[in-house]
C-alpha cells in the first residue's frame, strides 16, 4: 500500500491518513462478516460461515484481478538481491537492520506486538467460553467479533484526530511515534485486566471479589475490546513508522527478516506453553487453568518489551544528535 501511495502521487504527510482509513474500512467490513456470520449459524449451524466465505473470496479474486497492478519494484538493490538469491538477500536485510537501530525497533516491535495479537485471536474464544460455562450461557461470536471490530474502528478514529490535532480543543498534533508508544501501552494495560478478570475468583471470600466475579464476563469483555482499540491506533501508526525508518526499495525483504520471530512466538506460545519449566511460578492450578493464565502473561511481557523499544529508539535518537552536535562543534 505505501507504493501505491507514492507511485499515485500522494503526500508523504497524507500517509498516516490512509493506513487510517484502511483499518477504518476493515472494521466495517468486519463488523459486516461478523453480524452475517452470527446470523448464517444460527440458521444453518457452525461450517456455513466457511462456505460461504468462498462467495465472497471469489469476488474478491475477481476484483484484484480487474483492478490491482503489479509491484515490481523499482530499484538497482532489489535486482540485486533478487540476483544473490534467498541466502544473499537475507543476508543484506541483515546488515541494514544491525547498522540501524530504528529500523531494528521498529521490526522487532511489529514482530513482538503482532505475536501478541495472534495470540489474542486464538485465545480469546477460551477464555470466553471459559467464563460462559460457568455462568451457563453460550457465546454470540459473531457478535462479539462485531463490537471487536467497532473498537478498532474507533481506535482508528482517535489516529486520525490525534495526527491532525484539534487547536480548537486545545489538542496538538501528536506525532506516529507517540501514538504507537500509546497503542502498545493501552496493549500490556488490556493484558494485565485479562489476567485479572479472567481468572475465577469464586471461592474466595473478600466481598469485593465476589461483587467483581459477578460482572467478571462484561470486565473481560472490556479488557478485550480495550485490546482491539490499541489495534486500530497500532496499524497506522505502525504502517507510518516503518514507512519513516524503513525504505521502500527494501522494506518487503527486511520484514520478511522479522517475520521469523513473529512466526516463532506464535508458534512456542500454542504449542509448548504447558511443557514450560517456568509454568509452575506463575500458579499452581492445574494444568488447563495454568496454560491460559500463562499465555495471558507471556503477551503483556511481549508488549512491555515492545514499550521499552520505543522508548529506547527515543534515547538512541537523543544520544545521536549529542554526538552529532559535538562533532560539529570540535
Amino acid at each position: 500500500m505505501v507504493s501505491e501511495h507514492y507511485s499515485r502521487g500522494f503526500a508523504d504527510a497524507d500517509l498516516g491518513a490512509t493506513f487510517a482509513t484502511a483499518t477504518f474500512g476493515n472494521g466495517v467490513v468486519a463488523i459486516a462478516s461478523g453480524v452475517l456470520a452470527n446470523a448464517v449459524v444460527t440458521q444453518f449451524g457452525l461450517v456455513a460461515p466457511f462456505g460461504l466465505a468462498i462467495v465472497f473470496f471469489a469476488a474478491a479474486a475477481a476484483v484484484v484481478c480487474a483492478t490491482w497492478g503489479e509491484n515490481y519494484g523499482q530499484t538497482e538493490k532489489t535486482e540485486k538481491c533478487e540476483k544473490s538469491g534467498y541466502f544473499g538477500s537475507l543476508m543484506a536485510s541483515m546488515s541494514l537492520i544491525l547498522n540501524d537501530y530504528r529500523m531494528f525497533a521498529t521490526g522487532m516491535t511489529q514482530s513482538l506486538y503482532e505475536g501478541a495479537m495472534y495470540t489474542f485471536i486464538f485465545m480469546w474464544g477460551v477464555s470466553l467460553e471459559t467464563i460462559s460455562a460457568k455462568n451457563e450461557t453460550a457465546v454470540p461470536y459473531g457478535i462479539v467479533f462485531a463490537a471487536f471490530m467497532v473498537s478498532t474502528m474507533l481506535g482508528s478514529c482517535i489516529f486520525t484526530a490525534f495526527r491532525e490535532g484539534c487547536p480548537r480543543l486545545g489538542l496538538k498534533k501528536v506525532e506516529p511515534e507517540g501514538i504507537l508508544l500509546l497503542s502498545l501501552i493501552l496493549g500490556a494495560s488490556s493484558f494485565i485486566g485479562i489476567i485479572l478478570f479472567g481468572v475465577s475468583v469464586s471461592d474466595c471470600e473478600n466481598i469485593l471479589l465476589i461483587t467483581i466475579q459477578k460482572h467478571v464476563e462484561m470486565l473481560l469483555f472490556a479488557s478485550f475490546n480495550l485490546f482491539e482499540f490499541s489495534v486500530g491506533l497500532y496499524f497506522p501508526a505502525i504502517g507510518t513508522v516503518r514507512s519513516m525508518y524503513i525504505p521502500e526499495k527494501v522494506r518487503s525483504s527486511v520484514l520478511n527478516v522479522f517475520r521469523i520471530p513473529l512466526n516463532l512466538i506464535v508458534v512456542i506460545v500454542l504449542f509448548k506453553v504447558c511443557e514450560s519449566p517456568f509454568a509452575g511460578l506463575i500458579s499452581s492450578r492445574k494444568t488447563s487453568d495454568l496454560s491460559e493464565k500463562f499465555i495471558w502473561t507471556i503477551c503483556v511481557f511481549l508488549l512491555i518489551s515492545t514499550i521499552g523499544l520505543q522508548v529506547s529508539v527515543k534515547v538512541w535518537e537523543k544520544a545521536e544528535y549529542t554526538a552529532l552536535s559535538d562533532g560539529k562543534s570540535l
